[in-house]
């Protein structure tokens, strides 16, 4: 079982590059938007913009 962090998690829907996008983006688009546009949930977006989740990326 694979239980590593960001893209190397076998059960990824994200790239690192594409977190760290959000991480940008989020500030400045709707949370639902992004979500729509990357395939995940808003709450996922919320948790990447907070540092709960994707930790290890930087902005």
């Amino acid at each position: 079982m694979n239980i590593g962090k960001g893209e190397k998690n076998n059960r990824s829907k994200l790239t690192d590059e594409q977190a760290r996008q959000i991480k940008f983006y989020s500030f400045h688009y709707k949370l639902k938007d992004l979500a729509k546009e990357y395939g995940v949930s808003t709450t996922t977006i919320s948790a990447i913009r907070t540092n709960k989740k994707w930790k290890h990326i930087e902005k």
